[in-house]
């Protein structure tokens, strides 16, 4: 999706893009920090099945799924489920280059 000039935007959405950089990092690293790069690098999961694999509450899961999303780290699948993006990829304890630590 193309960003709009901030004075075309809602200003509902340009106050929500001004809080940005408060929940960007914290997803990040709650991504991070729950494995959740390294259990999608298997495939696609829903995230009640990825909350079950990293014991974690499936609708807040689902949440943070969705933001990770808006961020390009992961993203929908036809069916519901959520699969790691190339960016994502960056966040496995496994993949050479990761940025994880």
């Amino acid at each position: 999706m193309p960003w709009k000039t901030p004075s075309s935007m809602p200003p509902s959405f340009r106050l929500s893009e001004m809080t940005l950089s408060l929940w960007v990092p914290q997803a990040i690293y709650a991504a991070a920090a729950l494995g959740i790069p390294d259990e999608l690098s298997a495939g696609a999961k829903h995230s009640d099945e990825l909350a079950g694999a990293i014991g974690t509450h499936p609708g807040a899961t689902h949440r943070l799924l969705r933001a990770l999303a808006l961020l390009e780290l992961c993203t929908g699948t036809e069916n519901g489920g959520f699969e790691l993006t190339p960016l994502g990829e960056c966040l496995r304890s496994d993949s050479s280059g990761s940025v994880r630590s």
